[in-house]
């Protein structure tokens, strides 16, 4: 900067008010002023009369040395620079591009300057509208600028894993589950085994038996046309004449009357008007008769056989299901009976994380009867669809023979759509996976309670995990304990399963034990209150303090140097360490399958656990659980999601006669995949059915006796039972 450049610091400093004379300031040595007036200069004070030598103007760059006042008492702060003498025009000091300019400042009296006036050249704005920009900047997110609570940061270092704030991260769309409009009674569990056990056996004998008839006909309706070997003698009248359709319609009869409670089922549902799989096999039967009985008049397609031997394999695979159902209902009840007291497992809307979740609870088998013998999805699916097919074949077999104009072809026509319409793997697209996961879940003491339970939902879903689903009673034992105060072995045992109790957590029962060998009792406890790591209560007028040592750490107890014992309980009484108690935590061999078969089939564990040691870092490095995939809830939502007593209208999943988290997440697994193994079943079965009559309507169309021959439609019809004895085998692989 030049000699002759002032910047504002010392412009202000130049009319700022001089120091008291009573200590002389240095003299200066005087610099020649500059005979070039800057561009900008100060507005200088109205003119006013000399009252006294005034004194000059103390600036470092001023050309003449300011006179010394006399120090003394009457020393006085002088006034304002006379007007007459003009202040020198100072040049400003270069501005960079785009720099906001500098305002004028006017002194107008001590210790008063007067605020700056707007700028209004364009550099100006543009500054201005940074500043405002950047105040902006600062108030989008005021809560950075808030400090961070400490003791809150202190306590999510000592206890990580904790969901502190319940923050739903999906919100799927409000369905509406499914109550049967009029239920049936409900039933005790070993009442209803008995009930689906008589007949059993017979209707058993009778499947066979359906399948011999089946098989008995598939050979005759395929030996003529081929010409295989019959075992009886061959007249012309029989290899050539009408009586060959005729034994085929009353072969078709016999089956008819084995499989009697299946049509006559058919026939309820079409008086009742809520049609069912079985009217169709109905229609389908009574179309193959006549068209066997009307072949002779009607022309015999070139020596080809009636469908007859079709329907009735149709009417054993309607038996088969038949049979596997009752059998996997009975064998349920059963299970659902062996227990008085089993676990009822709920499937509960919009109780985690805005989601649904099952939930374990302790109680009786009541409405297990009522909701086990109500409908399964694929049957209400079925009175939507089965009227659809029935109206289309009807519909297609008029439009491929009248339309045609060929009439003759009608009953070939109708037979030929029903019967492809009428798919043998409908009839086991429920019953076949049902029995197969029945058997599954009775070994390990489980049994499903219906279809309703288990409606699938959208979005993943929860399982609500407790104590005694991860420890069961006997997984956590007392490995010793520590005295650290004053307090006998007695009383330091006695405050501390007090609180346990208070916890209900899966360590009362080693405290309880711990109790009885010290021949102590419970004490009464007051002011209870739970936190997370630990509990406190006030027992004989005295602060207790139990738990984990993360929580004596954040109560600001202080504990022994170099301790080394993850697993312990900590108590304290009035604020000094009293004694240590160490635990020994077991997980069974099948907890970890059964959380990685949750997680597998996107099932989210909630840990509701009331056990302050068991936490997240715990389950790691010790069981090394995969604990990134859980739920841990905060303290209030871990014991409301526990609560033993809490009411529920959820409806049953299924029933529990064993403990531990491996029968539980074996029937919520296997709950869940029969519902989506049967949802696929049935979207395969009704694919089959729409493709079998689009292509039965086209071959009756172009009059392609050969190509949709009874061979050809028996082939077709057993091909598309492929996926679903491949997706039934899939339901049990978990």
């Amino acid at each position: 900067m030049d000699k002759d450049e002032l910047d504002l610091e010392q412009i202000l400093a130049e009319f700022s008010p001089r120091p008291a004379a009573s200590q002389p300031e240095p003299p200066q040595e005087p610099e020649e002023e500059s005979p070039t007036p800057g561009p900008e200069t100060l507005e200088p004070e109205p003119e006013q009369e000399e009252a006294g030598p005034q004194p000059g103007p103390e600036t470092p760059g001023s050309a003449e040395e300011p006179e010394e006042t006399p120090a003394g008492p009457a020393a006085e702060v002088p006034e304002p620079p006379a007007e007459k003498e003009k202040e020198k025009e100072e040049k400003k000091p270069r501005r960079k591009l785009f720099e906001p300019k500098k305002p004028e400042v006017k002194y107008i009296g001590e210790n008063v300057i007067e605020f700056p006036e707007e700028d209004t050249s364009m550099t100006g704005r543009i500054g201005k509208l940074f500043e405002k920009a950047d105040e902006y900047a600062e108030q989008m997110f005021p809560a950075d600028d808030v400090p961070d609570d400490p003791e809150r940061e202190r306590r999510e270092q000592l206890l990580p894993g904790v969901d502190w704030e319940e923050e739903p991260t999906h919100v799927p769309p409000a369905r509406k589950r499914h109550r049967d409009r009029s239920p049936k009674p409900d039933v005790p569990p070993i009442q209803l085994a008995a009930r689906y056990k008589k007949g059993l056996g017979f209707l058993h004998t009778r499947t066979v038996l359906a399948l011999v008839l089946a098989l008995a006909q598939i050979y005759w309706m395929l030996a003529l046309p081929k010409g295989w070997p019959i075992p009886f003698p061959m007249t012309d009248a029989l290899q050539n004449g009408p009586l060959r359709y005729q034994i085929s319609a009353v072969l078709l009869a016999v089956s008819a009357l084995v499989g009697l409670d299946v049509l006559g089922k058919g026939l309820g549902c079409l008086i009742k008007l809520h049609l069912e799989w079985e009217t169709v096999l109905l229609f389908s039967v009574a179309a193959a008769v006549g068209d066997a009985l009307t072949m002779p008049t009607l022309g015999d397609r070139g020596g080809q056989m009636p469908y007859c031997g079709v329907a009735a394999l149709a009417i054993f695979f309607a038996l088969w299901g038949r049979f596997l159902r009752r059998r996997a209902l009975r064998q349920s009840c059963r299970v659902a009976g062996s227990a008085t007291q089993p676990y009822r497992v709920s499937l509960e809307e919009k109780f985690w994380d805005n989601a649904d979740a099952y939930a374990k609870s302790s109680g009786e088998s009541t409405g297990y009867g009522s909701q086990v013998q109500g409908s399964d999805g694929i049957t209400r699916a079925q009175h939507i669809a089965a009227p659809l097919i029935l109206l289309l074949c009807v519909v297609c077999s008029l439009f491929a023979s009248v339309g045609q104009q060929k009439p003759e072809l009608f009953f070939w026509s109708l037979s030929a759509t029903l019967t492809a319409g009428c798919g043998f793997s409908a009839f086991l697209v429920f019953p076949m996976p049902f029995s197969a996961v029945t058997s599954r879940l009775a070994k390990v003491g489980a049994a499903l309670a219906g279809w309703d339970g288990y409606r699938p939902g959208k979005g993943e879903q929860g399982v609500v995990l407790t104590d005694g689903d991860l420890f069961p009673p006997g997984s956590v034992t007392l490995n010793g304990l520590k005295l650290c105060g004053e307090l006998s072995i007695e009383t330091a045992a006695s405050y501390t399963a007090t609180l346990i109790r208070e916890t209900g957590s899966g360590m009362e029962k080693p405290f309880s034990d711990l109790l009885r060998t010290q021949g102590t009792i419970y004490r009464k406890v007051t002011r209870v209150m739970f936190h997370e790591g630990g509990v406190s209560g006030v027992i004989g007028g005295r602060q207790v303090l139990v738990g984990s040592a993360a929580f004596m750490e954040i109560m600001h107890i202080e504990l022994p140097q170099g301790l080394k014992v993850k697993n312990a309980v900590f108590c304290a009484v009035s604020g000094t360490l009293e004694a240590i108690f160490a635990l020994n935590y077991r997980l069974h061999p099948a907890i970890r399958p059964a959380i990685h078969s949750l997680i597998a089939n996107r099932l989210d564990p909630i840990l509701a656990t009331r056990d302050f040691l068991v936490i997240p870092d715990m389950l790691r490095q010790r069981f090394k659980l995969p604990v990134d995939k859980m739920e841990f809830p905060n303290l209030d939502r871990r014991r409301e999601l526990s609560e033993p007593g809490r009411p529920s209208d959820a409806l049953l999943a299924a029933v529990l006669c064993r403990e531990g988290l491996g029968p539980y997440a074996e029937a919520v697994v296997g709950g869940k995949r029969l519902v989506s193994a049967a949802g696929f079943g049935g979207a395969f079965a009704l694919l089959g059915s729409l493709a079998g009559i689009a292509l039965a309507v086209y071959l009756v169309g172009a009059g392609a006796f050969a190509s949709l021959s009874a061979g050809t439609m028996l082939a077709y019809l057993l091909l598309w039972l492929v996926p679903g004895a491949l997706i039934s085998s899939w339901t049990c692989r978990y």
